[in-house]
């Protein structure tokens, strides 16, 4: 019993980094550089990375583990029980932590505060550049919190769009900055990988498609593009609005291919 009341006690205000990576020998050096002042660090790799990603991660991480594909959901949870500590800290590995922000939540943490997590803003990027307009920030997400009080779950229970949902929470200023595609190609691959994903996962559901639907793209471009102002992050600006818009009309063409099948 006093063992563990000590490492309850020697666990607060203490962080674990948690990573979940597949092929990012070119940037999992770089992720965990950026937190190198956290008190634990894991990397979770997915079993079919075909580079060296965990020859790297091994490197410069605390614990490496390599593990069958369970969902985005599912490798992050996986990676917080092996966490030791109070707080979790979740990254992927194409993002990086600002030296701002890993002051701002070094201190913040030392203050014991009373809520159970923190909304971080995040910086965009197309390869070297920083979408400020279109929605792409502060964009906020939930990626720091307490251990007992979060776990991962697909947004409306599915496999993609994964989230922690908290009540007691609050926002940090600090950025992470988010290397999210490193060309046009690359953004358009992702695109597809993750709408396929929620296409999966609609039909899995049963989702009921309606007529609205077929004019969200055309919205979400007139939306992102002139009334979040994407227009002045130039041609950037212009593709990134383009490249939304046609995620969700690959959605509506992968539901009805799969349909078919």
């Amino acid at each position: 019993m006093r063992l563990d009341l000590r490492k309850a006690i020697s666990a607060m205000n203490k962080i674990s980094v948690v990573v979940i990576a597949k092929n990012e020998e070119k940037n999992i050096k770089d992720c965990l550089n950026s937190v190198g002042w956290a008190d634990q660090k894991i990397v979770v790799i997915d079993s079919s990375s075909e580079d060296k990603t965990e020859n790297i991660a091994r490197k410069f991480a605390d614990s490496v583990y390599v593990r069958m594909w369970e969902g985005y959901g599912g490798q992050k949870n996986f990676g917080i029980e092996k966490a030791k500590n109070e707080w979790i800290f979740n990254l992927d590995a194409d993002e990086r932590v600002s030296s701002e922000l890993s002051y701002e939540i070094q201190t913040t943490l030392k203050e014991s505060p009373e809520v159970d997590g923190y909304y971080i803003p995040f910086k965009n990027y197309i390869g070297n550049r920083w979408l400020k307009h279109g929605g792409l920030y502060p964009d906020y997400h939930l990626r720091l919190f307490r251990k007992r009080c979060g776990v991962f779950e697909g947004r409306y229970g599915g496999k993609v769009h994964e989230q922690v949902h908290l009540k007691k929470v609050g926002y940090l200023k600090g950025s992470v900055e988010h290397y999210t595609y490193k060309n046009l190609g690359d953004y358009l691959a992702k695109v597809r990988k993750y709408a396929t994903l929620e296409a999966e996962d609609s039909i899995a559901k049963k989702d009921v498609l309606k007529w609205k639907e077929t004019i969200k793209p055309v919205l979400r471009f007139l939306k992102i593009y002139f009334f979040q102002r994407g227009f002045l992050d130039g041609w950037f600006g212009f593709i990134n609005a383009l490249m939304l818009s046609y995620y969700l009309t690959y959605k509506l063409y992968k539901i009805k291919k799969i349909k078919q099948k």
